[in-house]
């Protein structure tokens, strides 16, 4: 989960109280009205992620059918199941739950129990290695190479250099009371960019790892094998890109502030934040430990949909009212 900054909406004006009733007299303070006027705010805090995924989806094909395993590439099969162009990867990569650090600015204005704001918020965070798994979408092609990939290095994908920033017009809405502690809720909505690199790769089990008795031949016996299979042994299939994306973002907000005197406030918050889909198209870097090509020699390219970007975000913050 991710940390953000948080700004703090203009405070409740205090009333004065009493001082024979125990409460503590405010001259200051005209009688309870709710925020009024204008506010400049500023905090930081710590975010969560909720666990992002990361869907790869194009054609596939047999390993069997990748002409450039041959040393004649003519002698590669041409049936069916390597002419086709509809067998589903649909594969995803799961990546849990990161955290990071957040902060941000404000400028709002409080009309009496209901403030609007302007705030920029801007995030930094790391994930955990993304696992990989089929899915019920997955076609024959890529779920029989199952048995294929390396126990020892089995498929991984990460994603690093992730930031995000928002730029958000928010509302609350005040409990009024007699007191310091003004708690609210709010909801905002704007422009939602981020940016990260990622990466992942598939590794065969080598023909020590036992890649030929996937096939029903022996490491005892390499040279009985076909030709393919030794030479898509121990070899790696990857990728890598880069985003940068944005778009309309969301966010649900519940915190309370202090106010420290008749100006100045100090404010608690937590924030969900929802930020859009993305999705881009990638060839591949190498498939099998060649040029990312298919079986028809056209480019090895997938598309890959990135969703679940949302945080979590807890943060303090000060305001000052003016």
């Amino acid at each position: 989960m991710f940390l953000c900054l948080a700004a703090a909406p203009a405070q409740a004006a205090l009333p004065p109280q009493d001082p024979e009733s125990g409460g503590d007299a405010f001259v200051d303070f005209p009688g309870y009205t709710g925020s009024r006027g204008f506010y400049v705010g500023a905090g930081g805090g710590l975010v969560a992620s909720v666990g992002p995924e990361m869907h790869v989806s194009g054609a596939n094909n047999p390993t069997r059918c990748d002409r450039l395993l041959y040393a004649n590439p003519a002698d590669a099969p041409t049936d069916a199941e390597c002419t086709n162009l509809d067998n589903p990867l649909a594969g995803q990569f799961t990546f849990g739950r990161g955290s990071g650090v957040a902060g941000h600015l404000a400028l709002g204005y409080g009309f009496g129990g209901i403030t609007v704001e302007i705030e920029g918020t801007r995030q930094q965070f790391a994930l955990p290695t993304g696992d990989y798994s089929t899915t019920a979408a997955s076609g024959s092609a890529i779920t029989d190479k199952d048995t294929e990939w390396s126990a020892i290095l089995p498929p991984r994908a990460s994603v690093t250099e992730f930031s995000g920033s928002q730029l958000l017009l928010n509302l609350y809405f005040e409990w009024g009371n007699r007191t310091r502690l003004t708690p609210y809720i709010g909801i905002g909505a704007g422009m939602t960019s981020y940016q990260f690199t990622f990466g992942g790769q598939f590794v065969r089990k080598s023909i020590a790892e036992g890649y030929l008795e996937v096939f029903g031949g022996s490491a005892s016996e390499v040279d009985d094998a076909p030709e393919w299979q030794r030479a898509a042994a121990g070899t790696v299939s990857s990728f890598d890109g880069e985003v940068s994306h944005g778009g309309l973002g969301l966010q649900a907000l519940a915190g309370a502030a202090y106010d420290l005197n008749p100006r100045a406030g100090f404010v608690v918050r937590i924030r969900w934040v929802l930020p859009p889909s993305v999705s881009v198209e990638e060839t591949w870097t190498s498939i099998r430990g060649h040029a990312p090509v298919r079986a028809d020699g056209a480019p090895f390219d997938t598309r890959f949909d990135f969703s679940d970007l949302g945080f979590l975000g807890l943060s303090a913050s000060l305001k000052y009212g003016f």
